[in-house]
């Protein structure tokens, strides 16, 4: 399913929706086995549910159970960002359903347009990008790491892994999961961003090891030389074929 149609379809159903679909434990279920636009639009009636009992409450009639309600919507409101982080780290998995982004990002598209009101969680985007970091981190912890007992060339080697391993993970965003995303989401320019951090913090631990001058022109050697021309030959070629594909539209 396109996520323009999936963005209308939420939308269509916001208009009906007057009442809870799903108890609150299904809800809480359907989250978990991942059926999430079915989870989103029950929460949504919450919420939706919500809004009204504090606009009557403005306008004087008794609370009803609104405690209640708000309590369910808080607690269902940090299930999805925890489903979400599990979703987008295990997305550049070959067998990972690449479907569950376009829901991850009509879900984050639509709380966003909902902010400043009752029971709607902030922070969904940053929450994304911090779940990309992760996903990126544990693709590079992937690397085999000799030690130096076993192996006087471990950090040449484990260098050439790495570098190996982010040329792969970038080429995995550019093929499978952009055409997930919509084009403000910048994923491209979110996994680059995420590879130098996650690198840099991989870095200074294998620093830690370093005790030889030779290991430690390695390092440099690396990290002046071919990280960037990797990374920057990959961004450019990626930049130009998404600047191509838009002029042609």
């Amino acid at each position: 399913m396109h996520l323009s149609c999936i963005v209308l379809f939420v939308k269509l159903i916001k208009t009906t929706l007057s009442h809870i679909l799903l108890p609150v434990l299904q809800i809480r279920d359907s989250i978990e086995r991942e059926i999430l636009m079915e989870a989103y639009l029950n929460l949504l009636s919450l919420c939706l549910e919500l809004d009204q009992e504090w606009e009557a409450l403005r306008e004087g009639a008794s609370p009803l159970n609104l405690d209640n309600k708000e309590t369910d919507v808080s607690m269902l409101s940090e299930i999805p960002r925890d489903k979400m982080t599990e979703i987008v780290c295990s997305s550049s998995l070959p067998s990972y359903n690449k479907e569950l982004l376009m829901y991850v990002a009509t879900i984050i598209l639509e709380d966003e347009k909902r902010q400043g009101k009752p029971g709607v969680m902030k922070g969904w985007r940053e929450a994304w990008r911090n779940a990309v970091l992760e996903g990126v981190r544990k693709t590079l912890k992937k690397g085999n790491l000799d030690s130096q007992e076993k192996n006087t060339s471990w950090l040449a080697v484990h260098l050439g892994l790495l570098g190996k391993a982010i040329v792969e993970d970038l080429e995995t965003v550019k093929v499978e999961l952009l055409s997930s995303y919509p084009a403000d989401f910048n994923v491209f320019e979110t996994y680059v961003s995420c590879h130098h951090e996650a690198v840099g913090e991989h870095l200074k631990r294998l620093l830690e090891h370093v005790t030889e001058l030779k290991d430690y022109y390695t390092l440099l050697e690396f990290i002046i030389h071919r990280y960037p021309r990797r990374t920057l030959k990959m961004h450019w070629r990626i930049s130009s074929r998404l600047k191509g594909k838009k002029c042609g539209e």
